[in-house]
């Protein structure tokens, strides 16, 4: 008989003799060892990290900007904004255009 709590004791490592707890075991140990589904999901997860690092490049990229804006709104000169957010000069100028 199925129970919701064999399968989160197996996952919290308790053995389990229901009979789907012991067959999701049995597909456990076959991934373990089958490289070319290791492989896969190692791919897939790089590509899945790579993805979320850009966006968060693109987020600090975009708050930053945000930031270099409101800074030139209070007068602050491009010079000391470009400096304070590591920005291109030229990009700060831009802000003020």
């Amino acid at each position: 008989m199925f129970t919701l709590k064999a399968l989160f004791d197996y996952i919290e490592g308790v053995p389990s003799k229901a009979p789907f707890v012991r067959l999701v075991d049995k597909e456990v140990e076959y991934i373990k060892k089958n490289i070319k589904w290791r492989q896969d999901y190692m791919k897939e997860w790089i590509y899945q990290y790579d993805y979320i690092e850009k966006g968060r490049a693109e987020g600090k990229f975009e708050a930053t900007m945000e930031l270099a804006k409101r800074f030139l709104a209070l007068g602050n000169t491009v010079d000391d904004v470009a400096r304070a957010s590591d920005l291109p000069l030229d990009v700060v100028q831009s802000l003020v255009s």
